[in-house]
């Protein structure tokens, strides 16, 4: 052994020093926690030339792609002779340690080794049988002490929870005393960039702000699933129709209901010239959307919806009645009485068929000049319920999003959707719910995404 200087904050400091069986360091985004892990493993290793360790994470992307990368790191640093078999996933050092680098996805394939320790990345979305399997494990006989640590982020009341901040502060549980939890809030990580915290409270919603940056243990998965949605702060007779201003149609595509929002950026907030519209908002110039006005049709399909939209673009763009729209509608430039349209939605209707035709490519054949701005996957579901929350109230005190009292659809669903109890999904026993704050949940998302995605300033 030779000294190795680490340049600790606090919580990682406590962390490195716990002598419990199993110490946990929670904490948010960029709080250290995998820096603080990997040292800690790469410790261990030295101390004990005969053993085999475990470095693991919740799936091979993460290990691969954060945890690894960081342990790697730390080899290079200190100058530690070592191979590494890609085959095997297996360190092996020079002084004769091994670690192998595993998948807790793959939990069952450790059984039947025999670990001096352990180190777990990322456990959020690790299931229980995981974690007990691995504690099985930990019985080698060539090591100071038979120990494990993990790192992770918050994610709600889950297992982590019982068995590292429920047990030991229950004085009848025995085996509390082994457990140990430490906490980091990445506000507390000096090395980050002095815009990092405040780019990320723009894009997240104070619930989820408290999990994700000040590593609390909260529950983001029960009740209301637009929780940060007020009547009386975002519906306004102000988020109505400007002509000649972008317009932003979003769908959700189903037969009964089918189900669209229509969208522009606020008066006061619309991008400079140049580029397209989704081009200058990604680029971070942006300040809100306003919901104008939401479509709803039942028993029916995609030609109606493009009928039913065309129809109330004329109509909203002349400010009076007109007669149904002939297609292809022709949609001219901005300034003129027609706006442009962006499309979004639901990224499954680009392979969806409809009389031979996709979603997509029946309104592509309807608005010619209309931009399709569909990924080619959806986002998670979490993810669209974030990044709508985050646009209702950001952790800053923002509104981003305003909502025009004509869209009555729409304020029902925010206001009535909730999780099934303990499951994290959508309560769906109402078939008329979730299909139009879907639309608006497909838009937002890509426009304003919540959390690390959203961050488009400075040099993140």
């Amino acid at each position: 052994m030779r000294d190795m200087h680490y340049n600790a904050l606090e919580a990682q400091y406590w962390f490195l020093r716990s002598r419990a069986q199993f110490a946990g360091l929670f904490g948010g985004i960029g709080s250290g926690k995998s820096h603080a892990g990997c040292f800690w493993a790469l410790l261990k290793a030295l101390k004990n030339p005969r053993c085999l360790g475990l470095i693991g994470a919740n799936s091979y992307h993460q290990l691969q792609d954060a945890t690894l990368r960081t342990f790697q790191r730390f080899l290079a640093e200190y100058h530690i002779p070592h191979r590494f078999n890609v085959s095997d996933m297996r360190f092996r050092l020079a002084n004769g340690a091994e670690i192998l680098c595993r998948s807790m996805e793959n939990y069952d394939s450790l059984r039947g080794i025999e670990l001096g320790w352990f180190y777990l990345d990322e456990l959020r979305d690790t299931r229980l049988e995981a974690w007990r399997v691995v504690q099985g494990r930990l019985r080698g006989q060539n090591v100071d002490a038979r120990e494990g640590r993990v790192t992770t982020s918050p994610n709600g009341f889950n297992w982590i929870y019982d068995e590292f901040i429920r047990r030991p502060s229950n004085p009848a549980d025995a085996e509390g005393c082994r457990y140990k939890a430490f906490f980091g809030r990445t506000r507390d990580n000096k090395h980050l960039p002095g815009d990092y915290v405040q780019a990320l409270l723009g894009s997240y919603d104070p619930l989820l702000a408290a999990q994700e940056l000040d590593g609390r243990f909260l529950n983001t998965t029960a009740g209301r699933i637009y929780h940060a949605f007020d009547r009386f702060i975002h519906v306004s007779d102000a988020a109505d129709f400007v002509p000649g201003e972008p317009v932003y149609w979003a769908l959700d595509f189903n037969v009964s209901p089918m189900t669209a929002v229509i969208a522009q950026w606020d008066p006061f907030g619309v991008p400079p010239s140049g580029g397209s519209s989704e081009d200058r908002v990604n680029a971070g110039l942006r300040t809100g959307l306003r919901v104008v006005d939401e479509l709803w049709l039942t028993d029916s399909g995609t030609m109606a919806m493009c009928e039913a939209f065309g129809q109330w673009l004329e109509r909203a763009s002349s400010r009076e009645p007109r007669a149904a729209s002939h297609f292809p509608l022709k949609l001219e430039a901005r300034g003129s009485k027609l706006a442009a349209v962006f499309v979004y939605g639901d990224a499954a209707g680009g392979n969806r068929s409809t009389s031979g035709k996709s979603d997509y490519a029946i309104i592509r054949q309807c608005f010619p000049q209309a931009r399709i701005c569909v990924p080619a996957a959806n986002p998670p579901r979490r993810d669209r319920y974030n990044a709508v929350n985050a646009a209702l109230c950001d952790a800053l005190g923002r509104v981003k999003l305003r909502i025009h009292p004509r869209c009555t659809r729409l304020l029902t669903d925010l206001e009535e959707m909730v999780y099934q109890p303990h499951t994290g999904m959508p309560d769906t026993s109402n078939p008329e719910r979730g299909h139009i704050s879907d639309a608006l949940g497909y838009l937002v998302a890509r426009l304003m995404p919540a959390g690390r995605a959203g961050v488009c300033v400075g040099q993140w």
